[in-house]
């Protein structure tokens, strides 16, 4: 098919160049359109009216290239044919540039009602994200520090989770997506529950543990307290029993009698009588008499067990002679005649 809508007869070459050239060759283009409708309503149609408008200037053109080769023509007939063609075309175009207009504008209005519809569906899919990662929630199972989360607070974050409904209607599109995250975060809690249980139990036997440990620790520092204080006692009464033993108080017996004695005796002896101490008047040694009173290994010999009153000047008699013979303070001096008084010293009586 012709691109031009113009013919040119051999030897009429140079009438488009005359005077009136111009609208010569116009006059053939519009006779060559005189019979077209234009048809608008089909893709086809457009396509043809498009066709012919741009004819129209490629028959200015197929002139302007004839006038350069015959060499006719001059800059301001070339100008008052693009003028006059370039009018023509946009008149013919005129009604497929409207409707192109019309169609952009209807585009345009469709696009902004898209990007609408597209914002609106945006935010209702950004809602149920948010709800999605609302339940996501429900399956962290540590502070935000990264500890551990009790189990009480545990129970409690299951419970609230149970109180939650999976709606279709809430979720759409994404129903399925939620009944997975729905299972997930159940399936978890309860893994967590019965981890905490069984860590806040071992840690509830780890502290007894402790305080069992803490309490022996205790009771051993206590008693390491209490040996040494025995000890510091002990050291005492060693010391004082050798400035006794110095001063010639404490009766010289073998070991053999002496052991004799403890064995033979139903209670520990009481006391040993010191040489230095005057017996009462009222003791009168006596032998040979079934009545007689008793001779003590010690050769110390009376006629009746001393009376309370006469054992408490005993005492006191020999308290005095520990503190001067040994330099004991009242206290040292009368806890050390207690331990003898009670048979806590080995050897070291008192006899009255």
């Amino acid at each position: 098919m012709s691109q031009e809508l113009i013919v040119i007869e051999e030897g009429k070459e140079l009438s488009f160049f005359e005077e009136g050239g111009t609208e010569l060759a116009l006059s053939f283009v519009k006779a060559h359109l005189a019979d077209y409708v234009a048809d608008l309503t089909t893709d086809k149609g457009r396509k043809l009216h498009a066709s012919n408008a741009a004819k129209i200037g490629k028959s200015r053109k197929m002139i302007d290239d004839l006038g350069k080769r015959i060499r006719k023509g001059t800059l301001a007939t070339e100008k008052e044919r693009a003028i006059s063609f370039g009018d023509f075309q946009a008149e013919f175009r005129k009604p497929l540039t409207d409707w192109e207009d019309e169609q952009l504008e209807l585009q345009r209005v469709e696009n902004e009602r898209l990007a609408e519809l597209k914002r609106i569906d945006d935010e209702r899919v950004e809602a149920i994200q948010a709800r999605l990662g609302n339940l996501q929630t429900f399956g962290v199972v540590t502070h935000p520090d990264g500890s551990r989360m009790s189990k009480v607070a545990l129970e409690t974050q299951l419970l609230n989770w149970e109180e939650i409904n999976i709606i279709e209607d809430d979720y759409q599109e994404f129903t399925e997506v939620a009944r997975d995250i729905s299972k997930s975060v159940s399936d978890t809690l309860t893994a967590a529950i019965e981890e905490a249980t069984a860590y806040e139990s071992d840690q509830a036997e780890l502290e007894q543990l402790r305080k069992d440990k803490l309490a022996r620790d205790t009771a051993a520092l206590a008693l390491t307290a209490s040996v040494e204080e025995l000890r510091k006692i002990k050291l005492g009464q060693d010391k004082a029993a050798s400035a006794l033993a110095k001063a010639d108080l404490i009766p010289k017996e073998p070991e053999s009698q002496n052991t004799a004695i403890t064995a033979t005796e139903e209670k520990p002896v009481q006391v040993i009588a010191e040489k230095e101490i005057v017996e009462p008047a009222s003791r009168v040694p006596a032998k040979n008499v079934s009545n007689d009173p008793v001779e003590d290994k010690t050769g110390a010999i009376f006629s009746t067990e001393p009376t309370i009153e006469e054992k408490k000047a005993i005492y006191k008699g020999i308290h005095s002679k520990i503190v001067e013979l040994t330099g004991l303070s009242h206290d040292d001096s009368k806890a050390l005649l207690v331990n003898i008084i009670g048979n806590k010293i080995d050897n070291l009586r008192i006899v009255y």
